[in-house]
């Protein structure tokens, strides 16, 4: 009896490789979970930008996180950002999950001289 020698296939590591492109490779797209996040940021822009159209010339926008006056949103991953001063005037940056963010948004009366608040997206 004969012995039959077969030839093993050599499977590359990373099978997908030769048959797609660079942008659908797995580890190229998002998680799923970022691709929420973003969901959840990008409506909180457009909320700010929909209350900001709609703001009379003598009012601004107010951003509160935890109490924390707000002037800049952006996203990380899961994580949304936000930056802004507290009631002392200090620098405060606050991290919070997607699924846990509450962000108060308020229109208010600008005192006599005062500028419009500007909220800058970090992320678009």
């Amino acid at each position: 009896m004969g012995l039959i020698h077969r030839r093993e296939a050599h499977l590359p590591d990373k099978p997908w490789e030769d048959f797609v492109s660079e942008a659908e490779k797995p580890q190229n797209r998002p998680s799923s979970e970022a691709v929420s996040a973003r969901a959840v940021y990008d409506d909180i822009v457009h909320r700010i930008k929909t209350l900001q159209a709609t703001l009379d010339p003598d009012e601004k926008i107010a951003l509160s996180v935890g109490g924390v006056a707000i002037d800049a949103v952006g996203l990380g991953g899961s994580t949304i950002w936000f930056q802004g001063r507290n009631n002392q005037g200090c620098a405060v940056v606050i991290a919070q999950h997607y699924t846990q963010v509450t962000v108060v948004m308020t229109a208010e009366r600008l005192y006599r001289g005062e500028a419009p608040t500007q909220i800058t997206f970090l992320t678009e």
